[in-house]
């Protein structure tokens, strides 16, 4: 696969990006001190496409987020077989990480690119309501990659949605490489302004809505101000996102290396997941438009409780956008 890459002339910041897998970008490094620092996590081949396309750089998650319980949802009357990859219980991710998307336009420092279900894998149409189409630009402002998101309904018919991003950040944050990179990681601080979680069993939630430091990997400690990564596992759903003038941060802080990733989305997102992988090498904080397996809650009336699920409906010739920004604090 061939990357594109765009840079910052002026601080030299550089972004790579695979159109050809989810327009995923993989690798954004700034400078400091006359050093790259690389702030996403890639496995090692993942431009290559020898890795899982939801586990590494920022995987573009549409047309839902999350799991979907045994790959099979209802909506209109009909139930729907989604795509469940080998070895797994339920669908992930959407369709759109997967898939090739088509370049629009480039220039040195930003690049935009598309993907509409019915032009570029009409085979979805029979898996999914409705026709969609995600187009995102991703742009180097100084040293913040900036990744907008337009969601848009081509079709004839109503489009339930989602959407989810899933970046991984490298941890710990700095030029190093080699041995103790893990304990550095462990060292290492993440700040989210969560007051919620959604309960999960089998890692699809049950409706029940918990205090956010009631979930197991928290230990009782607040997201809101602060926490050591230190051994603990996450994959859980947050919610009762917190936001200032229509902006949720999020912080990742390495205190020997003095760096700190800033993450920044807008209120388009009202859950965050977030995932520390078993190699211990990075930690994803994800923006979800609505929580994991919303059908299956709304079939038995979540919705219509005070929180919802966040399931959104696109009507044909409607639009809606979104943001995230990312960068050194």
């Amino acid at each position: 696969m061939t990357p594109v890459t765009i840079t910052a002339a002026a601080t030299g910041a550089t972004a790579e990006i695979l159109p050809e897998l989810g327009f995923n970008c993989y690798s954004f490094r700034v400078q400091r001190g006359g050093e790259p620092i690389e702030l996403l996590w890639a496995a090692e081949g993942f431009r290559e496409g020898g890795e899982r396309p939801s586990g590494s750089g920022i995987p573009i998650l549409f047309p839902f987020p999350g799991r979907i319980g045994q790959g099979r949802f209802r909506y209109g009357g009909r139930e729907y077989s989604l795509e469940v990859e080998e070895g797994r219980e339920h669908a992930l991710h959407g369709f759109a990480y997967t898939r090739p998307w088509r370049v629009l336009e480039r220039a040195s420092d930003r690049v935009t690119a598309q993907f509409t279900a019915s032009i570029d894998d009409p085979t979805i149409l029979d898996r999914w309501p409705a026709d969609f189409q995600i187009t995102a630009s991703y742009r180097i402002e100084q040293e913040e990659l900036v990744l907008d998101i337009k969601l848009e309904n081509p079709g004839q018919t109503s489009c339930p949605w989602g959407l989810g991003l899933h970046p991984y950040f490298r941890v710990p944050i700095d030029s190093a490489a080699g041995d103790g990179r893990a304990g550095r990681a462990a060292e290492c601080q993440l700040q989210v302004p969560v007051a919620k979680a959604w309960e999960l069993d089998a890692m699809l939630p049950t409706g029940k809505i918990l205090a956010a430091t009631e979930i197991e990997g928290m230990r009782g400690e607040d997201l809101r101000t602060g926490v050591t990564l230190g051994d603990r596992h996450l994959d859980d759903v947050f919610t009762g996102v917190e936001f200032v003038d229509g902006v949720a941060t999020s912080r990742l802080r390495d205190p020997q290396s003095g760096h700190a990733i800033a993450v920044r989305f807008d209120d388009t997102f009202r859950e965050c997941v977030l995932y520390t992988p078993d190699t211990r090498e990075a930690v994803c904080i994800e923006p979800y438009t609505c929580v994991p397996d919303a059908y299956a809650l709304a079939e038995r009336g979540i919705e219509t409780e005070s929180i919802g699920t966040g399931l959104r409906l696109l009507e044909p010739g409607q639009s809606v956008e979104a943001w995230m920004r990312v960068g050194l604090a």
